[in-house]
């Protein structure tokens, strides 16, 4: 009996021995990102890892990311893990493993996009914390989101009118040169030419025959502003009609960037045709099809909204189709 007693309590005082867990004092998160610089649309990949991070069983990460990026997946890198999760709804990921693990080396990969334009470096942070020791640390990886923005100004005309429209772009820093060209117009408008207006270009010009324009700048130049004036005349009916063109920055250490640029003209007429939804002068079955993908949430073509709504009530809905079948069959 004594024995049994002896050896129940030395199995009690093996069990009941906590197993030792190693947390180092010099754990660090590193992360390393595979771009200097980025622009809109481009994705950044950041890896976290570990140093000094001792033995645990598992461990959890908080991505914060910064002003214009946006993570768009992660994935947890820890080898044999019992469980593995990436939340992008939190921008939170979990890992487990089964027995006590040393985790340092490569713990999570975090992808990012960029979401729009700045001169300055944006910095993603991941905090991790371990446990069952519940050491924490963060670290801090950036890039330069050196694409920039473009944007050309909206407008309202009348037929006959000459318009100006003015380009100007946005977190574009240390460049070299800007090239211009692909400037595409609604069938509505005349592209007639365009002029320069950023200062501080050594030299600029514009080619009437090719429709492209060049600008160079002597020192790293930050682009930031009205760089461009086009000018259209009006020569169709009513409507919207978009304009958009093409800008290719080249910065100091040699990395090109491509960005495109739109804007809309709205065409008004004091003349209002009702039923004449596509603007064209004429009431006929184009017009039917027209406010049927009106109907139907269409945003690309032209429409004449005030042509549109065929019964006046102030709303285009099935009323309008209606009224515009008995347009065309002739009846009152």
């Amino acid at each position: 009996m004594k024995k049994a007693i002896s050896l129940f309590l030395c199995l009690l005082f093996v069990f009941a021995v906590p197993v030792a867990v190693f947390a180092a004092d010099g754990f660090a998160v590193n992360i390393k990102v595979d771009r200097e610089t980025a622009g809109i649309g481009d994705e950044v990949t950041f890896t976290v890892s570990l140093t000094g991070a001792g033995t645990a069983r598992s461990g959890s990460v908080e991505v914060i990311p910064g002003e214009g990026l946006e993570i768009v997946s992660g994935e947890m890198l820890t080898e044999d893990s019992t469980l593995s999760s990436f939340d992008l709804s939190k921008n939170k990921g979990v890992v487990a493993v089964s027995s006590l693990k040393d985790f340092d080396g490569d713990f999570a990969r975090i992808t990012a996009r960029v979401t729009e334009a700045s001169a300055d470096a944006r910095s993603l942070e991941a905090r991790v914390k371990l446990n069952p020791s519940g050491v924490e640390a963060s670290g801090v990886g950036s890039v330069r989101l050196c694409g920039g923005e473009a944007k050309i100004s909206d407008s309202v005309a009348a037929p006959g009118d000459e318009i100006k429209l003015d380009v100007t772009l946005s977190g574009l820093p240390e460049i070299k040169s800007l090239a211009v060209s692909d400037v595409v117009c609604g069938e509505a408008l005349e592209f007639k030419g365009a002029e320069w207006t950023f200062e501080g270009a050594v030299m600029s010009s514009w080619d009437e025959a090719t429709g492209k324009g060049v600008a160079a700048f002597r020192n790293d130049t930050d682009v930031n502003g009205k760089i461009l004036t086009l000018t259209f005349t009006v020569k169709g009916a009513s409507g919207e009609y978009p304009v958009s063109l093409k800008v290719t920055s080249r910065s100091a250490d040699g990395e090109t960037a491509v960005i495109t640029a739109s804007g809309t003209v709205t065409v008004q007429s004091d003349d209002v045709l009702i039923g004449d939804v596509n603007g064209d002068g004429r009431i006929n079955l184009n017009d039917l099809a027209a406010i049927k993908k009106l109907l139907a949430g269409a945003t690309e073509g032209t429409y004449v909204l005030a042509n549109s709504d065929v019964n006046q009530d102030g709303k285009l809905n099935l009323g309008d189709l209606a009224d515009i079948k008995k347009l065309l069959a002739g009846a009152n």
